[in-house]
Formats: structure tokens, sequence, C-alpha cells
């Protein structure tokens, strides 16, 4: 199968000098009663200081590695129109004041993948198909192919891809990716030799549960690790609540293929700025610990990055 050559080519490595701890396999649900993943996510609170009108506000992270520091690209939502902001992080925690990239245009819908390879990044990002992008500083990009991935007719992705997640590996890039056909979203995967010509997996990633992601799967980031792989998502829950809220999720496939669930990464709170919907992960192994960066929403109806930690041992 076309992912299981990563496991014994791509596995990261990782400093495990400092006290850490395994993942709990039997972890008390979260509060709303959903199984939790054992990863003893703590919230460290939003990253950013904003106020926007509810609808608006900031979503869609990515984090990587780059330039001996933690980077971030995220979208930012004001009306009907989204444009693409940077940050990084020497610690983790403490980000710098964001900037707007520049070379890519504003957009009615921007979700954005950056991965770097060979000492540049490379982005991906689009809604409805994906356009490629090159930097050499994370602030000022190219575009060097449009329209290199799309849906396909009668597919779980006919009408559109985004929340790319894109990783560099011995074959090229790696992708899984959010796919839309008009009534719910999916997780699908493809990989490719060059970042612009694509060929789909043979069976999704995940699609929905019977838990807090009863009714639709999206906003996938995934990670290779030694043992497998791991999948953080955003999981849609009508259950108690219709529209309900999203929730971060966590799922692990060991042949790269078919992908077990692990239950809720970070559950909503019950007061603040995540207390109506959290969503959009993104997740990165940064100075001695898990960090993760996702948006939550409170009942302001604010969209706000907020941040996550976990001492778990990879």
């Amino acid at each position: 199968m076309w992912w299981t050559l990563l496991l014994a080519c791509n596995a990261p490595s990782y400093d495990t000098s400092f006290t850490c701890d395994a993942v709990a396999l039997d972890a008390e649900p979260t509060w709303e009663g959903h199984p939790s993943d054992g990863w003893s996510w703590e919230k460290t609170g939003a990253l950013f200081d904003t106020s926007p009108v509810a609808g608006d506000g900031d979503l869609a992270p990515t984090l990587f590695p780059f330039q001996g520091a933690l980077w971030m690209v995220f979208s930012r939502k004001v009306g009907v129109e989204m444009s693409l902001w940077t940050a990084h992080s020497q610690d983790g925690a403490s980000w710098s004041e964001p900037t707007p990239l520049i070379g890519v245009p504003d957009g009615a819908a921007q979700y954005a993948a950056v991965a770097p390879k060979e000492g540049a990044l490379w982005m991906w990002v689009g809604s409805g198909s994906l356009d490629q992008y090159r930097s050499e500083d994370g602030l000022r990009w190219d575009l060097t192919a449009s329209g290199v991935f799309r849906g396909r007719e009668g597919d779980f992705d006919a009408l559109s891809v985004l929340y790319p997640s894109v990783i560099a590996d011995v074959v090229g890039w790696r992708m899984v990716y959010t796919g839309f056909d008009g009534a719910t979203y999916r997780v699908g995967m493809a990989t490719s030799a060059d970042g612009q010509v694509w060929t789909r997996g043979d069976h999704l990633a995940l699609e929905a549960g019977d838990g807090f992601d009863n009714a639709a799967v999206a906003q996938p980031a995934l990670l290779a690790m030694e043992h497998g792989w791991w999948l953080w998502y955003g999981g849609y829950d009508t259950s108690s609540t219709n529209p309900g809220p999203w929730r971060v999720g966590l799922a692990r496939t060991l042949d790269g293929v078919f992908y077990d669930r692990m239950g809720v990464s970070v559950p909503l709170s019950e007061e603040g700025a995540d207390a109506w919907s959290a969503r959009d992960p993104a997740v990165a192994w940064y100075d001695g610990a898990w960090r993760m960066v996702y948006a939550g929403m409170g009942t302001d109806g604010v969209y706000r990055l907020m941040g996550a930690r976990s001492a778990v041992c990879p």
C-alpha cells in the first residue's frame, strides 16, 4: 500500500530527554461525555488580541518549522473575504505580531497547507481547487501552478477540495484534504512526486462516525510518527444541537490507509473563547512538547486562534 513505505523511511526524531508522559489509554471522558484521546492537552488560551464582529476572525492555521522557529500561516476572515497571514514563535507559546503574506491574493475562501523542503517553503491553498506557491522567506510567495488538485465528478469531493494538509517524504508529497459533495464533508488522501500532479488514494481517510463527529469530518492535520500516522481533525456534532459545534479529534493508522478513532483531543470549554466550537487543528513537535493551534469560537461568534500543549511521549 502506497503509504506504508513512510513508516520506515520518514519517521521523525524527537528529543525525549525531558520528563514526558505516556498516552493515557484509560483517560476519563471529556466533561461532555465523549471519549478522550488520552494526550492530556492543556489549553493555553488565545494567541492574539482580536475583536472582530461575529462570524469573522482567525482560523485554519498550519504549523511548520522554519529558520530555527515554529511558523504558522492562517486565514483571517473579514466579511466574505479571507486573507493569509503568518506569525512565528521561538518557544512554541508566545507569537510574533501577525503579518499578511505577500503575493497571495485575497479570496472568498483561503485554506492553506505549508511544508518545508530543501530550504524553501511550499504552499497549497484554495477552496474548490488548490494552487501551489513557493517562498524563500515565509513572507513573499510566488505562484508556481494553478489548479493543481480538483475534486472528481460523482465522488465525495465533487463540489470542492479544501483544508489540505501536506507532508514532504521520500516519494515527494503526501496530502490529506477535505472533500465536499454538497451534502457533507469527508477526508481523502493523495500523493505527488512534484506537488502538482496528484494521485488520489483508493480509500477515504475518514468519514462521519457515530460520536462527536456524527455529521461530518474535515480540517485534517497529518503527522508521521515512528509507529504510524496520527491525524487530527474537526468533527461536527448534531447529537444534541443543530447546527452542532465542531470539536478536535484524533485518529491513528498503522498502515497509512485505515484509521482508528482515538477520541476527542480538544473538548469545548464550558465558557469562554471556545465554548461553542473548537476546529481547524494544526499540530507540531517543538521545543520539547507537542504544540497545537486551533480555531475556537465562543458565544460571541468570533473565531480566535487558541493554543494547547501536550507532554505525551512521541
